[in-house]
């Protein structure tokens, strides 16, 4: 069986055609509609392991309402993303997805912007060779995932470059967000929520 597998950069569309199927090997697929006045509302996140079909083949009802569902959406990498489009995946991956994407929102949406963020790079951030982590990402995609304003992420990443938390740089015109460890990560995160509480 020919297998198809892709590299994707940070931010790159993932084009789904002819049938729209994919599992996700490394990195991270976000999928989201267009709203119209041009805002990107991200709806789900799909981690190693986890992946999209639009029908099962034991549910063909479904077949039209949910293709024309899955015709509505883009997905989009978030850090460097591999995936394969061999293989559709299983319902059990489908539900792993929205179930880690549930998991997600709901802690974020707990959490100010500042916090977002780096709770962002816990989840999405790669292990960068300077030690910590790193994300090749454009701040407006993170506002997206996040659902904060772009204007509250900037002044977000402004607050933790100026504490020493993050550092911004760019490698090839490509932005780079590089942070501390995740162990470090998450006491920033919790365990000063948890005081400011």
């Amino acid at each position: 069986m020919n297998t198809s597998s892709t590299q994707y950069r940070p931010g790159q569309l993932i084009p789904l055609e002819p049938m729209p199927h994919f599992v996700v090997r490394s990195g991270c697929v976000a999928s989201y509609i267009l709203t119209a006045d041009g805002r990107r509302v991200i709806d789900a996140l799909y981690p190693p392991g986890t992946g999209y079909i639009p029908v099962s083949p034991d549910d063909m009802d479904g077949y039209t309402a949910r293709s024309a569902e899955s015709a509505l959406k883009h997905y989009i990498a978030l850090g460097t993303t591999e995936v394969c489009t061999a293989f559709p995946p299983t319902r059990m991956q489908v539900n792993a997805a929205l179930t880690y994407s549930s998991h997600f929102f709901a802690v974020i949406s707990t959490l100010d912007a500042w916090r977002g963020v780096l709770y962002f790079m816990l989840e999405f951030g790669e292990t960068s060779p300077l030690g910590g982590t790193e994300m090749r990402l454009l701040q407006s995609l993170i506002g997206d995932v996040i659902r904060y304003t772009r204007e509250s992420v900037s002044n977000a990443v402004s607050r933790l470059k100026r504490e020493g938390v993050l550092k911004v740089y760019k490698d090839r015109s490509q932005p780079i967000i590089h942070g501390p460890s995740r162990e470090d990560i998450t006491h920033i995160i919790f365990n000063e929520a948890r005081q400011a509480a």
